[in-house]
């Protein structure tokens, strides 16, 4: 390689170091670089005042934020609760998720692998929203800072998870788990649950 070559590649690498730093990258801040040579080969002329680039067209160089959930209210009834999950860096949709597997006859909701479910850690022991689990999530909405669902029709169906004791009462410790970011808490609040 030539030093000319050299050079551009340690700007390049210079500039991509600046963007997983800061996440943002400018014209202006490059204005000093007289040309930056992408992993292709070419090389890219900058001036001063030109329009910002997105972040995204570096490519491995950004750095993705995690999920972080800072809080969880579950609130309605024991036969019908509701849960809103708070945080941070959700993003802004989920999947289609799969139908559980289990019969039902309406609203079962759906089971989203890894990316969003809810563990009962009573001893009755239950989740909801994964795997091949026959209680699935009824998403509400779903933005970069807040999730809203309740749970499928099996969870409150008295021949399925209502006859066999997975219903949620308050003191039950849980799990709340959104794309990747854990939450333990204890449910408090609802009413007609047992203590």
């Amino acid at each position: 390689m030539s030093g000319g070559s050299n050079g551009r590649i340690g700007r390049w690498l210079a500039l991509s170091v600046l963007v997983a730093s800061t996440g943002v990258l400018t014209w202006p801040a490059l204005a000093s670089a007289t040309d930056v040579s992408p992993a292709s080969g070419g090389s890219v002329p900058l001036t001063s005042g030109q329009p910002a680039i997105s972040t995204g067209s570096v490519g491995a160089a950004v750095k993705r934020h995690r999920a972080r959930i800072t809080a969880v209210v579950i609130s309605g009834t024991s036969a019908s609760p509701a849960f809103t999950v708070t945080g941070i860096n959700f993003g802004t949709q989920i999947g289609k998720g799969v139908k559980p597997p289990c019969r039902e006859t309406t609203n079962p909701g759906r089971n989203y692998g890894k990316q969003i479910y809810f563990n009962d850690d009573s001893t009755a022991h239950w989740q909801a929203g994964t795997g091949r689990d026959c209680i699935g999530l009824v998403i509400g909405s779903w933005s970069e800072t807040s999730v809203s669902f309740t749970l499928g029709s099996w969870y409150s169906w008295s021949k399925g998870g209502g006859g066999q004791g997975t219903i949620l009462n308050n003191g039950d410790p849980y799990v709340m788990t959104l794309k990747g970011a854990h939450f333990s808490g204890t449910v408090a609040g609802l009413s007609g649950a047992s203590s």
